[in-house]
């Protein structure tokens, strides 16, 4: 426990090292003068507005997630989840990228029931979805762009699509009854009777789960479709107030697919919150 301990650490020093590493790079090429004078000439109206929408975009999702568990049978309140999904936010200021606090929010769901098989495969579902339509925003967003700069253009749709491609697959992959067949396969091949018996075990409880996303009704699908295209586009006005905030000058559009991007950029985890990576990125 105490090894463990210190291993974590270690962890978050070298991803804070990691995260003032690149801020003092970025820094390097910048004229500090001229980011104090924007910070100082900022109009706090516009951020005032765009703190608003984060603690809404923090909110709205929790309905989709009380209707997905519902559906599994694991009942909870909706007052809690909203809850929990400010808690998780704080979590993911220390953990590693930003699909990080997917397990605090696992773990801190399951102490409500004993469903944790079925609130995990929601998550997942969840997520899974979430980002799908990320990505596709950040399609629609960008394609009236793709001919100002054809090269750009080219590239930034190339990473877009393979994304998507990798979601979709993952999303057959899971929620498909081949997909568990061969997860079945894999689990017969184990030689310790113990530890397959346990997956054997811990197997079917994730089949019975998937088996209800598979016959999840179309009206639930395109409400948690609906509610994750109306966060995302919240997201991408709160990107757009804060920059008139400073007086940058980009558009509502391309932050639509700027956005996508830079969520790909903080799954990477090397540093703390994505502090570094998300700048950088940005500029």
């Amino acid at each position: 426990m105490i090894n463990l301990f210190f291993k974590i650490i270690d962890y978050l020093v070298v991803k804070i090292l990691i995260s003032v590493g690149i801020l003092f790079f970025i820094l390097n090429k910048l004229s500090i003068s001229e980011i104090v004078s924007s910070l100082n000439a900022a109009q706090f109206s516009f951020i005032i507005a765009g703190l608003i929408i984060i603690s809404i975009m923090r909110t709205i999702p929790a309905f989709g997630t009380k209707g997905l568990l519902d559906l599994q049978g694991a009942h909870i309140d909706l007052s809690r989840i909203i809850q929990l999904n400010f808690i998780t936010a704080f979590y993911g200021l220390f953990l590693p990228g930003f699909l990080s606090g997917g397990p605090v929010k696992l773990y801190k769901l399951s102490r409500f029931n004993n469903k944790s098989t079925e609130i995990l495969t929601t998550l997942v579902f969840e997520r899974i979805i979430d980002t799908i339509v990320l990505i596709v925003l950040g399609i629609v967003f960008f394609f009236p762009n793709i001919f100002k700069n054809l090269n750009q253009g080219k590239s930034v749709l190339f990473i877009l699509t393979i994304i998507l491609l990798f979601l979709l697959l993952s999303y057959y992959l899971l929620f498909n009854n081949k997909g568990y067949s061969f997860l079945k396969k894999l689990i017969d091949k184990i030689n310790n009777p113990i530890v397959s018996g346990k997956l054997v075990s811990l197997h079917d409880k994730l089949v019975e789960s998937i088996k209800r996303f598979n016959n999840i009704s179309k009206s639930l699908l395109i409400y948690v479709i609906g509610i994750s295209v109306l966060k995302h586009l919240l997201g991408v006005l709160c990107f757009y107030l804060f920059a008139l905030s400073l007086g940058i000058n980009i558009s509502f559009t391309d932050f639509g697919w700027i956005r996508p991007l830079l969520f790909i950029a903080l799954s990477v985890p090397i540093s703390l919150s994505g502090i570094g990576i998300r700048e950088g990125t940005l500029i």
